[in-house]
Order: structure tokens, then sequence, then C-alpha cells
């Protein structure tokens, strides 16, 4: 017997025992196809509800804090945040304050507040550092906590002039 040729038109034999195997490994195939469809169309995939940026950008005055997240579904969401000033010396300041967001239909969502020193009865004198987080929560539940990043984590301020 001489040996096969690879332009030979014969099958190999594993050829064969595939195709033997194919009917009873078709229906295997397409409930696992299926399954994967059902999953994939009923957001079994979707990511959990989560901050992804919580940015503070601000000074002596006033400030914004601004949040982009994803997988959010609930639409009676809130981003509470807290914001420290801690001066060399003498007691830290802190705010807490919260505002909502609303899911789009993929579950991303963002929000922006604005708001000044003012609003909680402070007035900014001498240095500070900045320190601060970002929770998202609905329902009352806490879905995710995140640090806030600041645009500078140190400020300046020079005290109010007197008239």
């Amino acid at each position: 017997m001489r040996p096969r040729q690879p332009w030979s038109s014969s099958k190999p034999k594993w050829i064969g025992r595939i195709s033997r195997g194919a009917p009873r490994t078709l229906p295997s195939l397409l409930i696992v196809l299926a399954l994967l469809v059902f999953l994939m169309r009923t957001d079994a995939f979707a990511a959990s509800p989560r901050l992804l940026t919580a940015r503070f950008t601000g000074g002596c005055i006033g400030y914004t804090i601004a949040v982009t997240g994803e997988g959010l579904r609930e639409s009676n969401s809130i981003v509470s945040y807290n914001i420290t000033l801690t001066p060399p010396t003498g007691e830290p300041i802190a705010i807490v304050d919260s505002f909502p967001v609303t899911p789009e239909k993929d579950g991303r969502f963002h929000g922006t507040i604005q708001g000044t020193w003012k609003n909680f009865e402070f007035t900014l004198a001498g240095k500070y550092t900045l320190s601060g987080s970002a929770i998202l929560a609905s329902n009352l539940t806490l879905l995710h906590t995140l640090p806030v990043t600041f645009s500078r984590k140190n400020m300046n301020c020079r005290p109010a002039r007197s008239s």
C-alpha cells in the first residue's frame, strides 16, 4: 500500500467519526445557543449598579460634583456625597448632600450638582486639604461607593475683606 498524498480525494477516517456524531451533538448545541440568547435578552449579564466616576471641581466660593455610572435600573436613585475640608490645625469641615440620578435605557447614568460653601453656612479662609466619597443608593439600599476625584486636593482661600 502506498502512502496517501495530500491532494488525494479520499476522506480521512476522523471525518467519518465527526459526521456520525453530528446528529447527537446538534440538539445539544442548539439548546446551549438558545440558553445564551435567552440570558442575553433578559439582562442576566447586565452590570451591577455602580459609579464609574465622581469628580469634584471648585474653589473657595463654590464647587461642582459630576458623576457617571452604569447598570442602574431603579428610577428613584440618588447619589449622596460627602466632602471634608481639613485645615492644618483645627476641626475639619464636613458637608453632606445628595442629588437624584435617572438611568438611561441601557442603565448608564450621569448627574451634576453645583453648590456654594455658603449653602452650608461656611466661609472658607485658610488652607484646606480635600477628601470625600460618593454613594449610589436606591430605596435606602447602598448600591456602590466610590472615592471622589479632586481637580486639586488643596485649596488656599484668602479671608474675606471687611468693608
